[in-house]
């Protein structure tokens, strides 16, 4: 029995970092998983009794609103359009990317796209402390190289 407690606690080590402190976001990470490569982070834990609300922002793929045009010439200009639409959604609801906790980023070409991709997406969090993400190629439209959705808090004012 003591046997079996002593590995729980050695595979238990966690170490939280407060995303912002205030904020009730704590970023999760553990030696005893694969490191976070990329701008994301292992896992994100949130403080619900601490929030306003959650924010479901669905898929958003690189169409200017203004223009009616998909922005398709190359995946760093393709994610920027998309994550500009995501940051609209995000301030409407009374969010912004500091209170993002969940990313999903499907791609047309993960092979091609993803450094370009990831190098656009790092750049919105500047504190350098990601959201969980997962990112899939996945076959889409010709046009259409990148889609992004996000959850995120409502921060209590």
């Amino acid at each position: 029995m003591k046997y079996y407690t002593f590995i729980a606690a050695t595979c238990l080590l966690v170490s939280w970092t407060s995303i912002c402190p205030a904020t009730p976001i704590q970023k999760i990470e553990t030696l005893n998983a694969p490191k976070a490569l990329g701008a994301y982070s292992q896992a994100i834990s949130v403080d619900l009794e601490t929030t306003k609300n959650l924010i479901f922002v669905c898929g958003q793929v690189p169409l200017n609103p203004i223009s009616g045009k998909m922005i398709e010439d190359d995946i760093h200009s393709a994610t920027n359009q998309t994550l500009d639409n995501v940051e609209a959604i995000l301030k409407a609801a009374g969010s912004d990317w500091e209170y993002v906790v969940r990313v999903d980023v499907f791609l047309q070409d993960f092979d091609r796209d993803w450094a370009g991709m990831n190098t656009e997406y790092a750049k919105r969090f500047p504190n350098k402390i990601f959201p969980a993400r997962q990112t899939v190629g996945v076959h889409m439209d010709s046009d259409t190289l990148v889609e992004i959705s996000c959850i995120a808090i409502v921060p209590k004012q």
